[in-house]
């Protein structure tokens, strides 16, 4: 198992789960060759599926959170541009009166 910070230590670690539910006692010291083993499976594995390597400070949290304020400003943005060209045309258009009046 390997979980990226904050969560996780971003370290590869080995737990047998039906003795060690927790994942309190890591194995991978005490069981080398089997560590070594599985890691070499699951670097086929990831050759053959195609695993993404997920970036150094990558947080689930955090994308979500950046996802989600996307989508919000996707969905409230109509709403916030149409009274700012409001507001434009009516300050364009004084300038233009002002302006015309000048002369």
């Amino acid at each position: 198992m390997k979980n990226n910070i904050p969560l996780g230590d971003n370290q590869w670690h080995l737990f047998h789960i039906a003795n060690d539910p927790g994942e309190v006692h890591d194995l991978a010291g005490m069981e080398p060759a089997l560590f070594q083993k599985m890691l070499a499976a699951y670097e086929i594995y990831e050759r053959e599926v195609g695993v993404i390597q997920l970036p150094k400070r990558y947080s689930a949290a955090g994308e979500v959170a950046k996802q989600a304020m996307i989508q919000m400003l996707k969905n409230i943005l109509p709403y916030l541009l149409i009274p700012a060209f409001a507001v434009a045309g009516v300050i364009i258009r004084r300038a233009r009166t002002k302006g015309a009046s000048i002369h």
